[in-house]
């Protein structure tokens, strides 16, 4: 008998195969449908706009602090803008119809009411 070495035909077939089969998975894994790029995408929007909320109540419960010697419960408008200036850049309250006020920010638009609680948010297209 012969002493070779080396590997065989079916080992390298074997081999391939599996090969292919883990390259398969992976590029389904990062399909722009339903794979890991998009929902790491739709992830980091979450987290964007979970932040950008979390900013909003606390401005407004900064603009509810500074009033808090005014004896009244309702939000001054400066108040508010001064408390959201610290968070946003280029801030711009419009008044609504029966008080309260909207604010556009990065990915929402928040209408905010006089007492401060936000009574809709709508996201920016």
């Amino acid at each position: 008998m012969k002493d070779t070495k080396g590997i065989t035909l079916i080992a390298l077939v074997v081999t391939i195969i599996v090969l292919l089969i883990l390259a398969s998975v992976a590029i389904g894994q990062l399909r722009p449908d339903n794979g890991i790029l998009s929902k790491s995408k739709q992830a980091r929007n979450e987290t964007e706009n979970a932040q950008e909320s979390e900013q909003v109540r606390l401005a407004i419960m900064d603009a509810i602090a500074r009033g808090a010697n005014n004896d009244s419960e309702a939000i001054v408008k400066d108040d508010l803008k001064a408390a959201l200036e610290t968070y946003f850049s280029d801030v711009t309250l419009t008044d609504v119809t029966g008080g309260g006020w909207t604010f556009v920010a990065t990915n929402n638009t928040y209408t905010i009411s006089a007492t401060g609680e936000i009574t809709a948010i709508t996201p920016n297209e």
